[in-house]
């Protein structure tokens, strides 16, 4: 999943939604529909009601009806082309606010593959998915495994999401049962682990090149695959060093393969020359993060684990 921008999402600014409770005589069953991209997404378990909506523009409430389509938790959706081949659909994610009463644009574009309801529905629990032509939404039925609830994340704070969708990844999870130390900066052994697992946890067959690691540590596996792949060098791992911006920006910029991109003078503290200039421009081009300033980026700044997630979530999700 990436996370893009569209016309369309910057004009939908806000959706009311009541999800109605399973009717009487109506049962989970599979459901099969054709998208407008000629793909067929099955639902193994869901069925389809029809609700309305109030949608948002400015200021101007517009109401609309539409088919919910509510799927089962714990049950399975398949992507596919009329052909039969695995494939992906974009829906657009529409994430519950507190503050507004109603479901809203997040921004982000889903990719949604194939797999279990829990794994398409990584946000929240009340995460909506909207097909683009507007003709289905797609909601996780009722009794899904709640996400962890800190007391250190606040539901307005700009890591809310991403931290929710990167705990129920297994990207990473708490420093206890109720914290997650958004603020706490975040080391090399950690940033690793979490691109790491983002990626599916892949075995190295690469041997192990760092004399200071015995293949023991809860980062190991993760500093071999970055060696492989090119993030790091050298024959020991620096663990415990503080992870900063450019660091950042170059380890999400090298697994992407190192897309040749061209270096602008947006940034005073960025020269043209360094390891890193290359890699800013890509993240910021690419929406992963933007300068701390019109004209600085900071690339010495030590990143915290809030911040982190976030890269990851706007990078991946």
């Amino acid at each position: 999943m990436k996370k893009l921008t569209s016309l369309f999402l910057a004009l939908v600014l806000c959706i009311g939604l009541t999800v109605p409770a399973l009717a009487t005589g109506e049962q989970y069953k599979e459901l099969k529909i054709s998208t407008m991209t000629d793909s067929i997404i099955t639902f193994e378990a869901a069925y389809k009601t029809n609700t309305t909506i109030n949608i948002i523009y400015g200021e101007e409430p517009l109401e609309q009806n539409v088919q919910l389509i509510v799927v089962k938790p714990g049950s399975k959706i398949t992507v596919k082309t009329i052909g039969g081949d695995e494939t992906f659909y974009d829906a657009f994610a529409i994430v519950y606010e507190e503050e507004y009463g109603c479901y809203c644009d997040s921004g982000a574009v889903v990719e949604l593959y194939s797999g279990t309801a829990e794994e398409i529905f990584c946000f929240e629990s009340d995460t909506l998915l909207m097909m683009p032509d507007f003709e289905y939404f797609i909601k996780l039925g009722e009794g899904a495994a709640a996400a962890p609830t800190f007391t250190d994340v606040k539901a307005d704070e700009y890591y809310a999401v991403p931290v929710a969708w990167a705990v129920k990844k297994s990207i990473t999870d708490g420093t206890s049962d109720t914290t997650f130390s958004p603020n706490v900066t975040c080391s090399n052994a950690q940033i690793l682990t979490f691109m790491w697992r983002a990626a599916g946890s892949p075995e190295s067959t690469a041997a192990n090149p760092f004399t200071n690691l015995t293949g023991s540590e809860y980062y190991a596996k993760a500093a071999v695959w970055a060696y492989e792949n090119g993030m790091v060098s050298g024959t020991s791992f620096d663990a415990d060093k503080d992870c900063t911006r450019s660091m950042t920006v170059e380890y999400f910029w090298k697994q992407a393969g190192s897309p040749t991109t061209t270096v602008s003078d947006m940034f005073t503290d960025v020269a043209a020359g360094s390891s890193y200039a290359q890699a800013v421009a890509w993240a910021v081009e690419n929406g992963i993060t933007d300068g701390t300033s019109d004209t600085t980026f900071s690339p010495a700044d030590t990143c915290t684990r809030g911040q982190i997630v976030t890269f990851l979530y706007r990078a991946l999700a």
